[in-house]
């Protein structure tokens, strides 16, 4: 049994199916909260793929007036107050990419 799944292995590298082994991070464990027209700014930082980054929302949005660049910057000047739940995707610049998805709480007071 062993030889049977260490020849597919081999099989799938040989091939070039296997995907590559990812090691992109986000280091920005959390965003800090903002307060309603007051200007807010905060760069989420990475590591560990190959630079330059790109950002995204995957799923969800920011609160109204903020928005993401695709370098990572969340800026605007949040205009009502609330509470949102908003998943950004990382994407390295690695071929082929290594992509990552996390999710952030914002709130805004």
């Amino acid at each position: 049994m062993r030889k049977i799944l260490v020849l597919s292995i081999i099989s799938l590298f040989i091939a070039g199916i296997a995907s590559a082994v990812c090691f992109l991070d986000f280091i920005s464990e959390s965003l800090p909260d903002g307060t309603v027209n007051q200007a807010y700014s905060f760069q989420i930082q990475a590591c560990c793929g190959t630079t330059p980054y790109t950002y995204s929302i995957y799923s969800g949005s920011l609160p109204a007036g903020l928005s993401l660049s695709s370098g990572g910057l969340i800026s605007g000047t949040p205009t009502s107050v609330g509470y949102t739940t908003v998943f950004i995707r990382l994407t390295d610049s690695a071929s082929p990419a290594c992509t990552l998805v996390r999710a952030y709480e914002l709130h805004v007071y």
